[in-house]
């Protein structure tokens, strides 16, 4: 008959192998999902990153950043205001997340965009003491919908400039009559 002493130990030999397999799956959908995540003790003022977001950034740093407006020195100078009114915002107690988009300055070369949801953890009176933020890179979209403007103002530029007269209709999906759309 095995020991208690064996029981214990098999016990945490299997919540050990669980928690492991845990880490593993969340490591391959953040890497999976392009996703970085950061989490600031507030009082501690310690930003830390994970290192999805320290791939995003291009950036393998070891210790904490100070704060979050330590971070905030990797943010494009246009957006790091923005991005600190973020955080501000839900650590003031005027909500309990945030969104926001911002450029990043990476280490490795042409600039970049984020998307930054993030919720706050409060304590029994109510203070913020964290803040937990997922960062997506969304530079291919952001690039997608600037071409996709571009184009849509050449275009109205030729319907505008043109001499000729001009239709664009519009077919329903069921067959029926077209309609004029401009």
């Amino acid at each position: 008959m095995p020991s208690p002493a064996h029981d214990d130990y098999e016990d945490i030999l299997k919540e050990l192998t669980a928690l492991r397999l845990s880490n593993e799956r969340y490591a391959l959908a953040v890497t999976a999902a392009k996703v970085g995540v950061g989490d600031w003790d507030i009082p501690t003022n310690a930003f830390t990153i994970d290192p999805g977001l320290m791939h995003l950034l291009g950036y393998n740093r070891k210790v904490p950043f100070k704060g979050v407006a330590d971070y905030a020195e990797m943010v494009h100078p246009d957006d790091r205001e923005r991005l600190l009114e973020a955080f501000e915002y839900v650590v003031d107690a005027k909500r309990d997340a945030f969104e926001v988009e911002y450029r990043i300055l990476p280490l490795t070369g042409s600039t970049r965009w984020l998307l930054a949801r993030g919720w706050v953890t409060r304590d029994e009176q109510g203070e913020a003491v964290r803040v937990l933020s997922a960062h997506m890179d969304i530079t291919d979209r952001i690039r997608t919908e600037t071409a996709l403007r571009a184009s849509e103002m050449r275009y109205l530029t030729i319907l505008e400039n043109t001499v000729d007269g001009v239709s664009v209709y519009e077919m329903p999906e069921d067959q029926g009559e077209p309609r004029i759309i401009d």
